[in-house]
């Protein structure tokens, strides 16, 4: 297989990939503290994510103080509308699928 992938008889393996401060972020996160802090950050990822990727909301609109805020409360709204929306649809989905097998046991006795 080596000879296949490499002519030079002579190649270079690499065994460690970290560097010192990788192993030192590493030993951090390893602390409860820091296990506590990456679960509150998990929770707000997760709207923020949406914003950027979905929404391409990368930067305000005006350099209003107000108008950003109103904007960021107007999008947060749309965001917790279409949670909500999805979860009744999910649901929705589970109660049909519980009908259906209902109607399916009647039907076989």
């Amino acid at each position: 297989m080596k000879k296949e992938c490499s002519s030079r008889s002579n190649y270079r393996i690499i065994t460690h990939y970290n560097t010192y401060y990788q192993d030192l972020m590493v030993q951090k996160m390893e602390k409860e503290e820091s296990k506590e802090i990456c679960k509150k950050r998990a929770n707000s990822e997760r709207p923020f994510a949406y914003l950027k990727h979905t929404l391409n909301w990368t930067t305000m609109a005006s350099k209003n103080q107000e108008r950003n805020q109103t904007d960021l409360d107007l999008t947060t709204i749309a965001y917790n509308i279409k949670l909500t929306h999805n979860h009744k649809m999910k649901q929705n989905k589970q109660k049909n699928k519980e009908n259906k097998y209902q109607i399916k046991t009647k039907k076989l006795l």
